[in-house]
């Protein structure tokens, strides 16, 4: 019996540490989305969303505040297209050059609106 106690305690430790470490990895991140190959090669950008200049856009990536660029694979054409030159709010993890997203926030009217949700995305592909 004392033996199972202590493998419950070994396995409860355990997945408490697991899931706090895998909670802290995600930060938030703040800027703007803007065209890869406009920023990656300082390149004139197209000014808006209905610009047809972002038509030659290949991908997006999220410019952070201070001039850092990660790209955001996982995230359709059409979400990024859509929050193009927008202020946004992304919880992810950087890795390199790449941001792996969980949640978009646009910021609009004062405030953050979630606008992409990787968790009710799976969620939804799950249910189907």
């Amino acid at each position: 019996m004392n033996s199972k106690r202590l493998n419950r305690l070994i396995l409860s430790v355990f997945f408490v540490i697991i899931s706090s470490t895998a909670a802290m990895a995600y930060e938030n991140y703040y800027g703007t989305i803007e065209g890869a190959n406009a920023v990656v090669n300082n390149l004139k950008c197209a000014e808006s969303s209905s610009d047809p200049m972002i038509c030659m856009e290949r991908d997006f990536v999220f410019q952070a505040e201070n001039g850092d660029y990660f790209f955001m694979p996982g995230i359709k054409r059409s979400v990024k297209t859509s929050l193009y030159k927008k202020n946004v709010k992304i919880l992810g993890e950087k890795k390199g050059k790449v941001l792996n997203v969980n949640r978009i926030e646009k910021f609009d009217n004062g405030k953050y609106l979630c606008v992409w949700d990787k968790k009710e995305k799976l969620r939804k592909n799950n249910g189907r």
